[in-house]
């Protein structure tokens, strides 16, 4: 990861790396053929949809918070990578086969977004598949 230049870009820096180092899970995230073994922090999503006939429904998404530079080796050509829709991250369980998810968009967004202003972690929005 470059070093910040600011104050408030070195706390978050700090941040990501702490959430990295004392909170996360080790995963697989997968596109296509490629796959990187990266460290999740787990978190979730909550948005109200409110239907035509005025039904609402909660949907919940299950996040995984992962350090950008963790994933820019699946990109080719040197760009960010950014998370795409069938996008998977296989987390172990402990008794069990593994549980797959597979990145969503959410309510006809993306199915990502950055958790921090300084573009450090990834929020990615999935559902279990598997």
């Amino acid at each position: 990861m470059p070093e910040p230049q600011n104050m408030l870009a070195k706390g978050a820096a700090w941040m990501a790396d702490q959430l990295n180092q004392n909170a996360a899970t080790p995963v697989s995230y997968r596109r296509g053929l490629k796959e990187a073994r990266v460290y999740a922090t787990i978190g979730s999503t909550e948005i109200e949809a409110v239907a035509e006939d005025g039904m609402t429904a909660e949907i919940q998404s299950r996040d995984f918070l992962i350090r950008r530079s963790d994933l820019d080796d699946l990109m080719d050509n040197g760009r960010i990578f950014q998370p795409e829709p069938g996008d998977q991250i296989i987390e172990a369980m402990p008794i069990g086969p593994d549980a797959v998810y597979e990145a969503m968009p959410m309510m006809g967004g993306q199915s990502w977004r950055w958790h921090d202003h300084h573009r450090y972690t990834i929020r990615i929005h999935t559902k279990r598949v598997k």
